[in-house]
């Protein structure tokens, strides 16, 4: 399903709270990228911390206006509101990680509680009375999530290369609590996110929305779906374990090459981002100045 981005409430894509990058944003198609100008540039040393102590506290969205201090009552109202939502709409349930005020109410970080796994968000009105989506974006979670499930012995093939990576080399991941406050995008690891980017999912999206039961049970049967893996967008973002330690360009090619040699992977067109350690508490991300990006559509696996 192609997810419509447009500006609403929250005044920028929660896209880009994932990491350094949006997960459609275009990479460089000539080169390996390398820029690097020192991490926080411009930014205060409160505002930054390493990755491993990264949970997500802090995190500010534009013009929120003041509304990120939330009573316990409103907090209540907040989530059953969202509950309600996403069981009405998606025949999902939720639990609700992390609340963020916006400038016109409220943002609510949520993630699937049963497969398929998934984060988003909602939008929430200030009075807790109104609660919506981006179009496309839990459609499109969904999918990634169903996608995951289908091919799960791949998926466990690809976070044990990258376990074997971390280990390998002076890099590492974010931590869970970072990923259930800030992220948005879908079925989403420590160290990747998943992003169907046509509409070669949506069929099985739709079933699952009109009756999840007896589409689980098909998806779990399933060993294969027919995708093309170049609109299958797997996004691997890694960060140095030290801190003041540029990206090192040998170890983004190192992994870029073990993916390329790697046998029984899940399909799909893999972009790989390596990181400085440090991020920005009110953003989620790191410096883009402090990055390291793959080629745009050289590891794609069939």
């Amino acid at each position: 399903m192609k997810v419509t981005y447009s500006v609403l409430s929250i005044g920028l894509s929660l896209i880009l709270l994932t990491g350094g990058c949006s997960s459609l944003e275009r990479l460089e198609s000539n080169s390996n990228k390398q820029v690097n100008k020192g991490e926080g540039t411009g930014a205060s040393d409160q505002n930054v911390i390493g990755v491993q102590d990264y949970t997500g506290e802090g995190l500010v969205l534009p013009n929120s206006k003041g509304n990120n201090k939330i009573s316990p009552e409103k907090k209540k109202e907040i989530e059953k509101a969202v509950k309600n939502y996403f069981i009405s709409n998606y025949k999902t349930k939720i639990i609700l990680h992390n609340i963020v005020g916006n400038q016109d109410g409220f943002t609510a970080f949520v993630e699937s509680t049963d497969e398929p796994k998934f984060h988003t968000y909602a939008i929430v009105s200030t009075n807790a009375d109104n609660v919506k989506t981006l179009k496309g974006q839990v459609e499109n979670g969904i999918e990634g999530g169903l996608y995951a499930i289908i091919y799960k012995d791949k998926i466990r093939e690809l976070k044990r290369y990258l376990t074997n990576v971390k280990n390998s080399y002076q890099i590492t991941g974010r931590r869970t609590e970072a990923i259930n406050n800030t992220s948005t995008s879908g079925f989403t690891t420590q160290d990747f996110y998943i992003t169907p980017l046509d509409e070669s999912l949506e069929n099985l999206g739709k079933q699952y929305i009109e009756n999840p039961q007896s589409t689980m049970e098909k998806v779990n049967s399933m060993k294969h779906y027919d995708i093309d893996p170049s609109n299958l967008l797997i996004t691997i973002q890694l960060y140095m374990k030290e801190e003041n330690v540029k990206p090192d360009i040998d170890v983004l090619n190192k992994v870029v090459e073990g993916l390329k040699k790697s046998n029984n992977l899940p399909p799909g067109n893999y972009v790989v981002y390596l990181n400085g350690n440090k991020i920005y508490k009110d953003t989620g991300t790191g410096s883009e100045e402090n990055q390291l990006q793959s080629k745009d559509g050289t590891i794609i696996i069939k």
